[in-house]
C-alpha cells in the first residue's frame, strides 16, 4: 500500500469518526420509536439479539417473533410521541423507562413487513441491543446502543465504499438529505440499505479494473442482503451478470496483483457469484412470501391472483398508474417525502427547504458529470444498464405496493413513500459520474475517466467547487433537518421528559 493510499484511508477514518458523532449530536434530538414502522424493525431487532433469526406466526394473528417483555416500558413511554408533540407521561412510566432493565421474559409480537426481510440487515442494531443486555444496561440505554451500532456500521460501509472507489458528488447529496439522515438516527433498515447500495456500486466500479474474487463475492453478497430488505431493488441483481458478460476490463491495462484473476476466470468468478446472489434472494423470497401471513391488509385475492390479473389485464395496470401520477396529491407526497417527511411521515421540514435541496441536488448532478472524460461512448451502454436499473427499481416500488398494499381492485397504488427511491436515486448517480480508467489498479485511489487523463488544473477547480458545494448542502440540509426536529420533540429537546 503506497503513501497516497495510507492517507485517503487515514482521511475516510477521520471523517467517518466526525460523521458518526455528527449522527449521535442529531440522534439526541429524535425519541425512539419515531421512524416510521420502528416499533415493527425494534421487535425483530430485539428478537435477533434474542437468538432468533427466523419470524414465526402464532395461531389467529400476524407473523412476529417473541421479544423481551421490557420493551413495552419503553414503547409506553415513546409511542404516545409519535402522534403527539408533547405528551404527557405518568411518572411510573417516566420512572419504569429510566430503571428498567432486560427481564428474559418473552412475549409474541406481530411484525410481518419486518418479518419478510432476511435478518442479516438487522445484525448491527441486534448487536447493539444485545451488548446492552450482556452489560445489564437499562433497556433506553441499550436502544441507544444499538442506534450507535446501526450508525457505525453505515458509516464504515460508506467509508469502505470511498476507499474502494470514490461514489459520485451527488450520491453523497443524497445521503445528505435530511430523510436519509433522519432514517439513519434509528435502527431500521434504511441507513444500511444505503449503506449497502454505495458499498456494492464502488465494488462494481473496482471490478472494472481489477478484477479480483474479493470485489465479486462481495458485491454479490452485498446485493443479497440488500435486495432481500428492499425487493424493489431488485433489479441491481443483474449487474453482477451483466459485468461478467461484457467483460469490462478486457482490452484494458488493468493489474492483476496477488489475489487477482487472469483470463476468463473474472467473468466465471463474477457470473458464479452473481448467480449466487440471485438464487439466495429467490429462495428467501420465496421462503417469506410463502410463510409470512400480514392480517393489516383485508382482501379476497391473493397477491399472485392480482399479478395474474393485471398481466392479462395491461389496461387496469396503466389506468391504475395514471390515477395515481394524476391524483392532486400524491405526486406532491412523493417528491417532498423524498426530501424529507419526518416522523411517521407527518413532520414537514420548512416550506423553504423543499425547493432549496431540489435546487441542491441539481447543482450537484451537473458537478457530478465528469466533463474532463472524452471517451465517454465507451461507457455508455454501461450507464444505460445501471440507469436502466435505477428506474426499474422504481416502477418496481410501485407494482409491489400496488400487488401486497394496495386494495383491490385498485383505485390508487397506497404506501409508496419517497424514501423508496433514495436508493434508486444513488444507482441513477453511479450512471452519472466518473468511471474507471485503466490505470488506477496499482494500489492507489482511482482518479481517472476511461481512455482519457484529466489535466491537473482543472480537477483541481472541479474538485474544490464540488467540497464546496456539498458543505454547503450538507449544511444546509442538516439545519432544516435539526431545526424541524427541535420544533417537532420540544419535550425531548429540552431534556426534561424523557432524561
Amino acid at each position: 500500500m503506497n503513501k497516497s493510499r495510507e492517507w485517503q484511508g487515514a482521511a475516510l477514518a477521520v471523517a467517518a469518526g466526525l460523521l458518526l458523532v455528527c449522527l449521535q449530536f442529531l440522534a439526541r434530538w429524535v425519541p425512539p420509536l419515531q421512524s416510521p414502522d420502528e416499533l415493527a424493525h425494534l421487535i425483530r431487532v430485539a428478537s435477533l439479539a434474542q437468538g432468533q433469526a427466523l419470524a414465526t406466526t402464532e395461531p389467529g394473528v400476524s407473523t412476529g417473533s417473541h421479544f423481551d417483555v421490557a420493551l413495552a416500558v419503553l414503547a409506553r413511554a415513546h409511542v404516545p410521541v409519535i402522534t403527539q408533540r408533547d405528551p404527557e407521561v405518568s411518572p411510573d412510566d417516566l420512572l419504569a423507562l429510566k430503571t428498567q432493565r432486560w427481564t428474559g421474559r418473552l412475549i409474541y409480537g406481530e411484525a410481518p413487513g419486518s418479518a419478510m426481510y432476511l435478518p442479516l440487515i438487522y445484525t448491527p442494531a441486534a448487536l447493539g441491543l444485545a451488548m446492552g443486555q450482556a452489560l445489564d444496561w437499562t433497556v433506553l440505554d441499550s436502544y441507544h446502543l444499538a442506534r450507535l451500532t446501526s450508525q457505525a456500521f453505515c458509516i464504515a460501509a460508506m467509508a469502505l465504499a470511498a476507499w474502494i472507489w470514490a461514489p459520485p458528488l451527488l450520491a453523497w447529496a443524497l445521503l445528505m438529505l435530511p430523510m436519509s439522515l433522519f432514517q439513519m438516527l434509528s435502527p431500521v433498515v434504511d441507513g444500511p440499505a444505503h449503506a449497502l447500495t454505495l458499498l456494492a456500486l464502488s465494488m462494481l466500479m473496482r471490478l472494472r479494473q481489477e478484477p479480483r474474487s474479493i470485489w465479486a463475492w462481495g458485491t454479490a453478497g452485498c446485493l443479497l442482503v440488500l435486495v432481500t430488505a428492499r425487493l424493489h431493488l431488485m433489479p441491481l441483481l443483474l449487474l453482477p451478470l451483466w459485468w461478467a458478460w461484457r467483460r469490462p476490463w478486457e482490452g484494458e491495462a488493468a493489474v492483476v496483483a496477488d489475489g487477482g484473476l487472469a483470463g476468463s476466470q473474472p467473468a466465471n468468478t463474477l457470473a458464479w457469484a452473481g448467480a449466487a446472489g440471485v438464487a439466495g434472494t429467490l429462495l428467501w423470497t420465496t421462503w417469506a412470501a410463502s410463510t409470512v401471513v400480514d392480517t393489516r391488509v383485508q382482501r379476497d385475492i391473493s397477491p399472485g391472483k392480482v399479478v395474474a390479473h393485471y398481466l392479462q389485464h395491461p389496461q387496469d395496470l396503466w389506468a391504475v398508474f395514471q390515477r395515481t401520477f394524476e391524483d392532486e396529491h400524491r405526486p406532491q407526497f412523493l417528491l417532498d417525502s423524498f426530501i424529507g417527511n419526518l416522523g411517521w411521515l407527518d413532520t414537514r421540514l420548512a416550506e423553504a427547504a423543499y425547493p432549496t435541496l431540489w435546487w441542491g441536488l441539481a447543482a450537484m448532478t451537473v458537478l457530478s458529470l465528469p466533463w474532463w472524460a472524452a471517451a465517454w461512448r465507451r461507457t455508455i451502454v454501461d450507464r444505460l444498464v445501471l440507469a436502466l436499473c435505477a428506474g426499474g427499481s422504481g416502477v418496481l416500488a410501485f407494482l409491489l405496493m400496488l400487488v401486497t398494499w394496495s386494495p383491490f381492485p385498485a383505485q390508487l397504488i397506497e404506501g409508496v413513500q419517497g424514501r423508496y427511491f433514495i436508493a434508486p436515486a444513488l444507482v441513477a448517480a453511479y450512471a452519472l459520474g466518473a468511471w474507471p480508467g485503466p490505470t488506477a489498479c496499482q494500489g492507489r485511489a482511482p482518479v481517472t475517466s476511461v481512455g482519457h487523463t484529466p489535466q491537473w488544473a482543472a480537477r483541481a477547480v472541479c474538485l474544490a467547487a464540488a467540497t464546496l458545494a456539498l458543505g454547503l448542502f450538507a449544511w444546509l440540509s442538516t439545519a432544516y433537518l435539526l431545526d424541524t426536529l427541535q420544533v417537532r420533540y420540544p419535550a425531548w429537546a429540552r431534556g426534561g421528559l424523557f432524561e
